[in-house]
């Protein structure tokens, strides 16, 4: 599960529509969908691959002879499905408006940029009057009030940080102009900063900043890369995290992720996304010009 949360940080990365970051970072450089897919998905379709390897060998090594009696279970736990799935029915109305929220979302997002978020929401309300009408109220309440508050304080911090007066808009503007031909320190305050705080409230925060010295795609890719790899630092530094702590937090000790559980993998692979996007982002955009 801890390496699901560092794939979905890349996927949410992968697209204009993917993340909260993405959205801020489009309408400051204006970036389009094929920028995304040209530019960056390739780069961190890569970084999946590494990351699923890193997964399997350490499960491995962790579990060792009992990898074979893990697939076991799995095969049975398939078999058993299949045979309790018989007696399954599919709601065809909720797959309906399931594929129309997407629809209209993600497609009506590419047709029309101008009116991404207005679409988004859109799509969430469609997604929730399709529900079943006694579970509409457990869908919007489902990561439990604390966790919408955690959100909220932490975008408040978040602009605290980066507020032009009483924050460090200052030295982080300072800083980046030194050294404006370098991608390194925007990916390092990008890390520290969505470490500190999250993901979605920094790149809110530090975007315009980091858009008046690296106005290029590569400066883009290089916020957002360290912005990534700070959500997988810890579970605290992006809502994913949040949630999956929430979600697993009545599962059995050895299946639970906390924040102590999380912290050596997550930390030690976040420091090896930086400098993988250190040497590659800049290589790639090089290579595609």
């Amino acid at each position: 599960m801890s390496g699901a949360l560092v794939a979905s940080n890349l996927g949410g990365f992968s697209t204009r529509w993917g993340d909260a970051p993405n959205i801020v970072e489009s309408s400051v450089w204006g970036l389009k969908h094929t920028d995304f897919f040209k530019e960056i998905l390739p780069v961190n379709i890569l970084l999946v691959f590494i990351l699923t390897l890193v997964v399997f060998l350490i499960t491995y090594l962790k579990y060792g002879r009992k990898y074979q009696i893990g697939k076991i279970i799995l095969a049975h736990s398939m078999v058993r499905f299949k045979t309790e799935s018989r007696f399954m029915s599919i709601d065809m109305k909720l797959v309906f408006f399931g594929i129309l929220s997407l629809v209209i979302t993600i497609v009506g997002s590419i047709i029309f940029p101008t009116y991404e978020v207005s679409l988004s929401a859109l799509g969430i309300i469609i997604a929730i009057i399709g529900a079943p009408q006694n579970k509409r109220k457990q869908s919007l309440y489902a990561l439990g009030i604390g966790t919408y508050f955690t959100l909220l304080s932490i975008f408040v911090l978040a602009q605290v940080f980066g507020h032009s007066k009483i924050g460090i808009n200052g030295y982080i503007e300072s800083l980046l102009s030194q050294n404006s031909k370098s991608i390194l320190p925007v990916l390092g305050l990008s890390y520290l900063g969505t470490l500190s705080t999250e993901a979605a409230s920094w790149a809110t925060a530090v975007s315009p900043i980091v858009y008046k010295i690296f106005p290029t795609h590569l400066g883009a890719w290089a916020l957002g890369a360290g912005i990534s790899a700070g959500s997988s630092s810890l579970i605290t530094a992006a809502s994913a995290g949040i949630i999956l702590a929430h979600q697993t937090s009545g599962y059995e000790e050895d299946s639970r992720v906390d924040f102590p559980t999380y912290l050596k993998f997550g930390l030690l692979f976040s420091l090896f996304m930086l400098i993988f996007y250190s040497v590659v982002l800049p290589l790639y955009m090089s290579f595609l010009k």
